[in-house]
């Protein structure tokens, strides 16, 4: 049951907002789920500071330090591919002040058939082709997200021996994009694209 419990955390926009205190110019930070195995920094201020952001897991063990340089404002991906399941604490430390969120993260499962799911840019293009084949399939669906996690698209697909289509995101006014293809509650491709 507790298993379950850090799942849907983990599918749901992580704890809000977090501020600064003692500081003239409060920024906002917020952690967001962006795909089974990533979490979303956004970062906002009125003011350009040097922002260093520590990942920690539950031992209190820093797994990772970044810096991001002179922002006023800025959003990061943060793959947690890698890692175990558990909770794991994101500090962001500016103009000599910290301030800390918690993110739950959980494996997503493996595909329990022998379905295997691909997503490919093609060239420097928009256009990305979408394929999924094996021997047993079942529904597939596609979803597509943007980098504020907004839904952009999402269609499903019926049994077949194989699946293919190409999509053309020439319209869509984003700097990054994240396909995420599932069947039932299984993830078989997860893949973020820069446009």
């Amino acid at each position: 049951m507790e298993k379950v419990k850090i799942f849907i955390l983990a599918l749901l926009v992580t704890a809000g907002t977090q501020v600064f205190a003692n500081n003239d110019i409060e920024p906002e930070i917020q952690i967001l789920t962006t795909a089974p195995n990533s979490f979303k920094l956004v970062y906002k201020s009125g003011e350009a500071a040097s922002v260093k952001i520590n990942i920690y897991d539950e031992s209190s063990s820093r797994i990772f330090s970044d810096r991001v340089n002179n922002p006023g404002s800025f959003s990061k991906l943060y793959n947690f591919k890698n890692l175990n399941s558990g909770k794991y604490t994101f500090e962001i430390i500016a103009n000599g002040q910290a301030a800390k969120e918690d993110v739950y993260y959980t494996l997503p499962k493996k595909a329990s058939h022998k379905m295997k799911a691909f997503v490919n840019q093609l060239d420097d293009t928009k256009k990305f082709k979408f394929m999924v084949m094996g021997n047993d399939m079942e529904p597939v669906t596609v979803k597509i997200y943007d980098t504020s996690n907004k839904l952009l698209h999402q269609k499903s697909y019926k049994s077949q021996k194989s699946i293919g289509e190409v999509y053309n995101l020439t319209d869509v006014n984003s700097d990054e994009v994240v396909f995420i293809v599932s069947s039932g509650e299984e993830v078989l491709n997860t893949t973020s694209f820069e446009l």
